[in-house]
């Protein structure tokens, strides 16, 4: 006699049964990566990839971005454990709601929710996430006490924290071709005010508004004008100048040169910055250690951890071990 099959809902349930949680394990998609006892979920990464596209300009999702973001999040989790093993702990949503209203005026809070595209608990989650992470720096970076010799040290060795960027009094015109602004120089040349010849033209940079005398950093100007405006004396006219937004014309004023302020008169900001940068270096050393003991695992659909290097290595650029 043939063997009759078995109903297709039977052979299902007897098919569950016998694999009991390694069909519901096959079920469960894999996260994106596990510290320990931590889980991070894909949603979680592709939320985070969402929020850099927004919050960094240049950053497109790619798999070596996903990869830096991950590592991010990695890092983020073993702060987690290593922070609650020192007895600091993130605050709860009720203290940390209220830090927020405290903290950041309601339009400031909706503006930043709508330029990185936050819910309100997003937000909630990401200001519990700074206030563990300012816990940490000043539990584990301690008090610093540093000697004369070390702030003119750090003063020496980080000359550009203490340096005022050139400056320069500018009026300035943006015409749609260089014709236009060729034409336009003539004229100040001949010696209508920049400011009438300057009327009509576009307006593309913030810092810059047509006709109007401002100040302005150097250093902050369209690439394409910095080195003829630091070149410049005042009292040049300098153009017209190609932009990708068409032809530059500027009327040097006045300028002020970069200058290193002396020691004497940053004292305090050297003493400041520098307490912090040996704060983040015992932070630093902290997570060095602390993600040295931590258990990690990483989909291989974004490579493999590297544990003497603490990255993400690309699949493709490892040996053929899921932990290096």
């Amino acid at each position: 006699m043939a063997r009759q099959p078995l109903p297709i809902l039977l052979a299902l349930a007897l098919g569950l049964a016998l694999a009991g949680g390694v069909s519901a394990q096959l079920l469960r998609p894999e996260p994106a990566a596990r510290v320990d006892d931590q889980v991070i979920t894909e949603k979680e990464l592709t939320a985070r990839v969402r929020e850099a596209e927004r919050r960094i300009q240049g950053f497109k999702d790619s798999p070596a971005s996903r990869r830096q973001v991950l590592l991010e999040l990695v890092r983020l989790a073993v702060i987690r454990k290593a922070a609650r093993e020192l007895g600091i702990r993130e605050p709860n949503d009720e203290a940390a709601a209220r830090s927020i209203e405290e903290k950041i005026p309601k339009e400031e809070r909706e503006r930043i929710m709508a330029a990185l595209g936050w819910s309100q608990e997003t937000l909630l989650a990401r200001w519990k996430e700074r206030a563990l992470l300012v816990q940490v720096v000043e539990k584990v970076g301690g008090e610093v006490h540093l000697s004369e010799e070390e702030l003119r040290s750090f003063y020496s060795s980080q000359k550009d924290l203490f340096t005022e960027a050139e400056r320069a009094l500018l009026a300035a015109a943006l015409f749609h071709s260089r014709q236009e602004a060729s034409a336009a120089a003539a004229r100040v040349r001949a010696g209508t005010p920049f400011s009438e010849v300057a009327k009509g033209s576009l307006e593309v940079h913030s810092r810059l508004k047509a006709g109007e005398p401002g100040w302005v950093e150097v250093a902050r100007l369209p690439r394409e004008l910095q080195g003829p405006v630091s070149r410049a004396a005042p009292g040049d006219l300098i153009g017209p100048i190609s932009s990708p937004h068409g032809s530059w014309l500027l009327e040097v004023r006045e300028k002020i040169p970069a200058r290193v302020r002396p020691f004497e008169e940053v004292r305090d900001e050297v003493m400041f910055w520098a307490e912090r940068a040996r704060k983040v270096e015992r932070v630093v050393a902290w997570l060095n250690q602390a993600m040295d003991s931590a258990s990690v695992w990483v989909n291989p659909k974004y490579g493999v951890w590297s544990r003497g290097a603490r990255i993400i290595v690309p699949l493709e650029q490892a040996p053929g071990s899921p932990t290096l």
